[in-house]
């Protein structure tokens, strides 16, 4: 149902604030293949990778997870980080995929980044010639 772009624009509507809503371009919705959610907890576990563009540039990706619940679980957090760490973890293929070989020193680059260091490298992966090029503006 969500998977339709035009839908997952209403979701993001209906339960982000408005001012962060403002600030994503909803025509620039696109859907990722794949899923991070373990092939044994599909039939409760439904999730959405969009990428999309800030108004103001950027690239942005939404991670969507709907979850039944049949009762309260104290470890929903945990999950959620697994999960995130997962779709961070995606960062780091994209990197190897690119330029083959990926220094460690990179890798761990990537993980200890903040999420807005990691969107500005990711939007850069395509054009980028060479490692350096990607982290461009940071300091080793």
């Amino acid at each position: 149902m969500f998977s339709s772009p035009a839908r997952a624009a209403e979701l993001l509507r209906g339960v982000l604030p408005p001012a962060l809503v403002r600030q994503i371009d909803r025509s620039s919705l696109v859907l990722q293949p794949g899923s991070f959610v373990a092939k044994r907890l599909r039939a409760q576990h439904v999730d959405l990778l969009f990428t999309a563009r800030y108004r103001g540039g950027g690239a942005l990706r939404i991670y969507i997870l709907c979850e039944h619940k049949s009762s309260p679980d104290e470890r929903v957090g945990l999950a959620l980080h697994r999960y995130m760490g997962e779709v961070w973890d995606q960062h780091v293929k994209l990197l190897r995929h690119k330029f083959e070989s990926v220094p460690r020193s990179a890798v761990k680059r990537v993980n200890a980044a903040e999420a807005r260091s990691v969107h500005r490298w990711l939007g850069r992966v395509l054009t980028a010639a060479s490692l350096d090029e990607v982290f461009a503006d940071e300091a080793g």
